[in-house]
Parts: C-alpha cells; structure tokens; sequence
C-alpha cells in the first residue's frame, strides 16, 4: 500500500514520551486544568461530556475539510487507516502497558488510539491543505508530547479548557 502519512509526521509520533509526566507539574501554552490521581482521570475521560466533547471535534475536523477542501476529505478512511495501523504497530504496546501497570480503566487505551489518530490526521492535513484548521487536536498533540493524558474539559469555561493529568 502507498503510504499517505509523511514519514516526519510519523517520527514525531514514534518519539512522543507517552505517559512520562502524568500526574507530575507542568506548564502549557495554554490553560488548561490539572489532576493529579487517576481516580479523578478516569472520572473525567469517562464522563459521557467528554465523549461529546471529543466527538463533536472529530466532527468540526471532517466538516471544515468537506466543506473546504473535498479532494482531501475523500482521502479521510485512507488517512485514517493508515494513522490507526501506525499506532498498533509502533504506540499500542506502550499504551496498554501504561494501563495495566497503573490499573487504569480499559477504556483508557481507545482514548488514546483515538487521539492520537485524529492529532496525526490533524497534522497531515495541516501539511496538505495549508490552512488553518481548528485546533483542538493540535493541542491534544501539545499535551502528548509533553508526557501528559488529556482526560477531560471545564464545560464551565467558554473555551473549553482542557482538563490533564
């Protein structure tokens, strides 16, 4: 099969430090709410909120390329595939160690695929199409690459501020 995904994107993806700082201090570029045990995560991730709040990103993701640039939203399954191969190849064995060592729900793992499958989309689409695009995914990435799990989000913040452990 022809590889989509730029090899860059994939690098950065394979060198994300998953899980080295959760629970720790840290500092973002921008707000977001911090948890320090994973009883609380697990709440938060949990929380049919935050299932909401995940989905209708996804879906502000697909609508904004269908609606401006449907050449690359026909590619989406293809992207998708491929992002979701990526990750049970190189990520998945670190993600489900991650969540039998800390005893953490096992919806956790389908979190993370699923993050990190819409943040690696998010970048290669930045990359096609060159335009902005909204940026939740992007700072879900943010909070990857910093060691972090993002878990949930004030609903009482007008921007929606992310909420990590």
């Amino acid at each position: 099969m022809n590889e989509l995904i730029e090899q860059g994107i994939k690098d950065k993806f394979k060198a994300i430090n998953l899980f080295s700082k959760c629970a720790t201090s840290g500092e973002f570029d921008f707000p977001v709410n911090k948890l320090f045990d994973w009883v609380e995560a697990e709440e938060s991730f949990l929380s049919e909120e935050w299932e909401d709040f995940t989905e209708e990103a996804g879906n502000e993701l697909r609508s904004y390329l269908h609606g401006n640039n449907i050449e690359q939203y026909r590619k989406w399954n293809d992207y998708a595939r491929e992002a979701n191969d990526f990750i049970d190849t190189f990520l998945m064995s670190k993600i489900v160690n991650y969540q039998q060592v800390n005893n953490i729900d096992p919806i956790f793992i389908d979190c993370v695929k699923s993050d990190l499958a819409f943040s690696m989309l998010y970048q290669q689409y930045s990359i096609v199409i060159k335009e902005e695009l909204p940026q939740f995914y992007d700072r879900i990435l943010a909070i990857y690459n910093a060691g972090y799990f993002p878990c949930g989000w004030d609903p009482k913040s007008l921007d929606g501020i992310l909420v990590v452990i």
